[in-house]
């Protein structure tokens, strides 16, 4: 399918612009399953529209702890992998994939395992060995991210 229509992606960047450095905007946000429709965004396969749903899901997690373990039950963890590691998307979407994964992976036990469980160490390990400036210090992140969560998230 041609995944959703533009106005869905244009509706995740007005989102992901309101999250920016807004604690309030991300609590109402989340308050309205804004988690749980970007996840579903995500999952639905137009570019544009994944790489904004990431940058919205980057920025709700980045200071919440709520909002990244809500966005890893959601499911978020492997669609963004696939975001990241697509060869089809933009280096930008490459680049909102991995941020979006460093982000939900900053000390959360259950996306570092999620992370693990599928099988994006191989993944964030080829971005930051052959990926875009920006994916590439995303990647690191996340991967740092992994090795600061003990023993049970090693890969």
């Amino acid at each position: 399918g041609s995944g959703a229509p533009p106005s869905r992606g244009y509706a995740a960047g007005a989102l992901a612009a309101l999250a920016e450095g807004s604690a309030e905007a991300q609590a109402a946000i989340a308050a309205e399953g804004g988690i749980l429709a970007l996840t579903r965004l995500l999952g639905e396969g137009r570019p544009d529209a994944c790489r904004r749903a990431a940058t919205a899901l980057a920025h709700l997690a980045s200071h919440s702890a709520g909002h990244r373990a809500e966005a890893t039950r959601a499911g978020a963890v492997p669609l963004l992998l696939r975001l990241a590691a697509d060869p089809v998307a933009s280096t930008q979407g490459q680049a909102e994939g991995a941020h979006a994964l460093s982000c939900l992976t900053w000390q959360c036990a259950d996306s570092q395992a999620a992370l693990v469980a599928a099988q994006g160490v191989p993944v964030l390990v080829r971005l930051v060995q052959a990926g875009a400036p920006q994916a590439r210090s995303h990647a690191a992140v996340a991967l740092c991210n992994l090795a600061e969560g003990g023993p049970t998230q090693r890969a």
